[in-house]
């Protein structure tokens, strides 16, 4: 089954006006040659679809932010080797504090850490330390991302005995 030319620059119109760009639609309409679809009518399309994805993109970027921010105040998350960090404040800003005791099975069981941090879109950064003894006295720098409302992946980097230390952490919310 074929179109003819008449008929598909009539559904472009159509859709024109669906659009609510009527007026946009008459101009083109009194320069359309039978036969052939207006590169104007295209161009004015491809407008409309570019200011709409813009709108989308925007909101889009605007809420995944939003989430990320929200889905660390108040919050309890575990590691996949035990550790818990606790978030006890945030602020619209994206910057949090809180708590984070170390696992269970590392060489400072259970210990208590201050947590400070912030999230920026997707990016997690916070900084674990115990610097008021020095027992188990470390401060761990953490970098990483949002995978899911509900997981957090980081890398840790700490100075334990003169030494770097790093490593990988899941974190999942509780």
């Amino acid at each position: 089954m074929t179109i003819s030319s008449a008929r598909l620059e009539a559904v472009a119109i159509a859709l024109l006006f669906s659009q609510g760009i009527g007026r946009a639609a008459n101009c083109f309409k009194a320069r359309l040659e039978p036969g052939f679809l207006n590169v104007q009518l295209i161009e004015a399309l491809e407008g409309l679809n570019m200011r709409r994805t813009i709108a989308a993109f925007a909101f889009l970027l605007a809420s995944a932010a939003t989430a990320s921010a929200q889905g660390l105040s108040p919050s309890v998350w575990q590691s996949q080797r035990g550790g818990v960090l606790k978030v006890l404040q945030a602020d619209a800003g994206g910057n949090f504090s809180g708590v984070f005791i170390s696992s269970p099975t590392g060489p400072c069981p259970g210990v208590p850490y201050n947590l400070v941090g912030s999230v920026r879109g997707p990016r997690v950064v916070f900084q674990t330390s115990r610097n008021w003894t020095s027992d188990c006295n470390v401060t761990t720098n953490w970098s990483g991302r949002f995978v899911s409302p509900t997981t957090i992946v980081a890398r840790g980097s700490a100075l334990v005995a003169g030494r770097r230390v790093r490593g990988e952490e899941v974190f999942q919310r509780i």
